[in-house]
């Protein structure tokens, strides 16, 4: 199972996770605990709270459910999360807080001074959480207040009917107070029938994104269902293309989070922002030949600072340093392509086939060449490019190119799945819309 980090908690933990909902707390109680882990009182498997997180994950080969303890010991903050997800966890949850802001900083206190570890694993349940949510697809919520609407106005006119038929009229005969139940339930039967199938639908889509949900904590990359994901492009990858993407992925965000990843960012939106206004520049008819030496002084100072933005960016864009290693090093073959793949991508934009024999007019391009590829008797080596850079090259430094970044990204996304999410953090459709 997906262990997340390496950092386990013991027993005594989750007897202070416990211990925290209070001394009064009817749940609390339905928990025993042994060596092997946290259990739930049988007596208590009714209806939905008789889920167990492995429910989620049964596979021929899987543990079964009936005889693992619903949290092992020890556990991750992934395994937690999972507990917490629904069923009897759901309660412990709802004392530490909503998923999306928890967990609530009083009542974490409610541990106790002695409950550091505690409140530890409860902190990082909800951001493995949250972590599991974003990859999953996203859930409807639409359905769920459409059945509630539909529950209140099926209350609404039962009552209405209740009355009209006066079937709480005492000293009423059996036979009459049946005919009157009956039409009762004709009344409301058509609006008692959409509310049962939208509560199908809502359960249903309910239970798909849980089981999307607890996948992603419970179980390695490699191994959760295709469509417990969000991202067509990752549902589309092999599954160990899939792992590695999610990590690559995740290693930006992180590079986000930092001092560096904030410039970075910064740099890129001021990238976007000159590229913007040096199309403006270089589209704007000059009337007087004043007008003229203006607009190329303005041109020429605009592309001189994006050429200077776009340097600041290559020497510190954590996807140069990931996938453009030491000379000596073996180059990162899945995230380089071809000319013709490239020429397949973005010949409707401008490049040209030939453009790839004269590399020393184009130095965006030659630069974006990692393998230089060779020929002789009879032995042919591709030259390999990474097609981030092209795209990017095409947009910024091309004259001749009709690209623009916005249908440059897309495309890339498009054709060059792995390599778009290895430099997604910098899509500028995700910081303009």
């Amino acid at each position: 199972m997906n262990t997340g980090d390496l950092t386990t908690y013991s027993r005594s933990v989750f007897e202070a996770i416990l211990a925290g909902l209070g001394t009064g707390d009817p749940f609390r109680a339905k928990y025993f605990l042994d060596d092997q882990g946290a259990r739930v009182d049988k007596d208590y498997w009714v209806d939905d709270l008789a889920w167990h997180p492995l429910c989620e994950i049964m596979a021929p080969g899987s543990p079964n459910p009936l005889d693992e303890p619903w949290l092992p010991f020890p556990f991750t903050a992934r395994q937690l999360a999972a507990l917490m997800a629904d069923g009897w966890g759901y309660f412990i949850r709802e004392k530490y807080g909503e998923w999306d802001e928890g967990p609530d900083e009083a009542k974490l206190c409610s541990i106790g001074i002695l409950g550091g570890k505690a409140r530890e694993a409860i902190t990082a349940a909800y951001q493995a959480y949250r972590d599991a949510v974003e990859l999953a697809p996203k859930l409807d919520r639409d359905l769920a207040d459409t059945t509630d609407a539909l529950v209140h106005q099926y209350r609404r006119e039962h009552e209405a009917a209740m009355e009209r038929e006066k079937v709480r009229e005492p000293g009423i005969a059996d036979t009459e107070y049946t005919d009157r139940l009956g039409r009762v339930n004709d009344a409301v039967a058509a609006v008692g029938e959409l509310m049962t199938a939208a509560r199908m639908s809502a359960d249903a889509a309910y239970f798909k994104w849980r089981r999307a949900v607890v996948q992603h904590l419970l179980l390695p990359v490699d191994q959760v269902d295709s469509e417990a994901f969000e991202s067509q492009v990752l549902q589309g990858l092999s599954p160990e293309d899939r792992a590695q993407s999610i990590a690559q992925t995740r290693s930006i965000h992180k590079f986000s989070d930092t001092e560096k990843g904030r410039m970075h960012r910064a740099l890129v939106c001021e990238e976007i922002d000159t590229e913007r206004e040096l199309r403006r520049w270089q589209l704007m008819p000059a009337v007087t030949p004043t007008d003229a030496s203006i607009q190329d002084q303005k041109v020429a100072d605009l592309k001189s600072k994006l050429a200077n933005l776009v340097m600041q960016l290559r020497e510190m864009d954590p996807a140069n340093e990931r996938n453009l290693p030491a000379a000596k090093a073996e180059p990162n073959w899945a995230l380089l392509t071809t000319r013709d793949a490239l020429v397949q991508a973005f010949a409707g934009f401008g490049l040209k086939r030939e453009w790839f024999a004269d590399l020393s007019s184009r130095r965006w391009l030659r630069d974006a060449r990692k393998v230089k590829g060779q020929g002789q008797r009879g032995h042919l080596v591709e030259p390999m490019f990474c097609p981030f850079e092209v795209m990017n090259g095409m947009v910024v430094h091309s004259r001749t190119s009709k690209l623009r970044a916005t249908t440059g990204w897309r495309l890339l996304e498009l054709h060059f799945p792995k390599v778009y999410l290895a430099n997604q953090v910098a899509d500028p459709r995700k910081t303009t819309g």
